[in-house]
């Protein structure tokens, strides 16, 4: 029968002020729902109802309190537990992000230098596409004045030949 009663209705305590003498007795007050319908009662109405005595009624309901509360615990520390391995999680993605901004760091530094060398070699480029140009200005140069004097010589041995 107890088990029934703990099922059927939902057990809360409270002491009743007393009129005059101070009482250390507590009264018992029951909430129960049944079909949507909630009723209050007594102690002494819930113990006569299902046939228990007003202490039993007072220890269902403090049993009743008590598993609540330690719901209440179990789910705090749950919660406890989740934030603690989500602060870990936190922590290891900061690290991780600490990390990352390091690494883009050095990239960052690697790139800047690349660039550097790249306008370096432009540069050095520039000036060998000058200097081949000038070469070859003066290859061009240097063939007309060996063409002019190989003409030069023609005329100067065809003359020689022409005297003789």
């Amino acid at each position: 029968m107890e088990a029934a009663f703990e099922q059927q209705i939902q057990v809360e305590a409270s002491p009743s002020p007393s009129k005059g003498k101070k009482s250390a007795k507590k009264t018992t007050t029951v909430t129960k729902t049944k079909m949507n319908t909630t009723v209050t009662m007594s102690a002494n109405q819930i113990a006569n109802e299902y046939g228990l005595t007003p202490d039993q009624v007072e220890i269902e309901s403090l049993k009743a309190k008590l598993a609540a509360a330690e719901q209440r615990v179990l789910v705090t520390e749950s919660v406890e537990a989740e934030n603690a391995m989500l602060r870990t999680q936190l922590t290891r993605c900061e690290e991780i992000r600490k990390q990352q901004i390091v690494q883009i760091d050095e990239v960052h530094k690697a790139n800047m230098a690349l660039q550097n060398e790249n306008e370096e070699l432009k540069q050095e480029n520039t000036e060998l596409r000058v200097e081949i140009e000038n070469w070859r200005k003066e290859s061009i140069m240097a063939s007309d004045y060996i063409a002019s004097l190989e003409e030069k010589c023609y005329r100067a041995n065809k003359t020689s030949l022409d005297l003789l």
